[in-house]
C-alpha cells in the first residue's frame, strides 16, 4: 500500500511541477492576425509541418525574430518564414511582431515568455 501511495504522490507532484509549462502555451489559428504583447517573448514550439503538395509560407511576419538559442541571428521586417521539419533551431519572435499563419499551417503553438528571460 506504501508503494502505491507513494507512486500517487510522485505523479501528483510531477503533475503539478509541469502545469506552468502547459499554462503558457498558446495555439495561433489560421485566417487570424496577432500581435506579440509588450513585455513577452513567443517562441515557436516545433512541430511536423502539413502535408501539403505546393505550400507557401507557414508563417507571415512582420517585426523581430531571433533564431538559435544564443542569439545567432536577428531578422527585422516583414517576412515569410517556412519551417520544413520538426525539429528546428529555436525561434523567438519579439514583442510587437505581428504573425498571421501561411497556408500551410492549421495552426501554431507558441510558448509565452518573459522578455527578460
Amino acid at each position: 500500500m506504501k508503494k502505491v501511495l507513494t507512486k500517487i504522490i510522485i505523479l501528483l507532484l510531477s503533475f503539478s511541477f509541469s502545469l506552468p509549462i502547459f499554462a503558457d502555451k498558446t495555439s495561433l489559428e489560421r485566417g487570424k492576425q496577432y500581435v506579440v504583447p509588450e513585455g513577452k517573448v513567443w517562441i515557436i514550439i516545433p512541430r511536423e509541418p502539413m502535408n501539403c503538395k505546393v505550400c507557401t509560407a507557414d508563417i507571415h511576419l512582420q517585426g523581430t525574430i531571433e533564431i538559435g538559442a544564443n542569439l545567432k541571428l536577428t531578422i527585422s521586417g516583414q517576412f515569410e518564414l517556412s519551417i520544413a521539419s520538426e525539429k528546428h533551431e529555436l525561434i523567438k519572435l519579439l514583442p510587437g511582431t505581428k504573425i498571421w499563419l501561411g497556408d500551410s499551417r492549421e495552426e501554431l503553438l507558441v510558448s509565452e515568455s518573459s522578455l527578460n528571460q
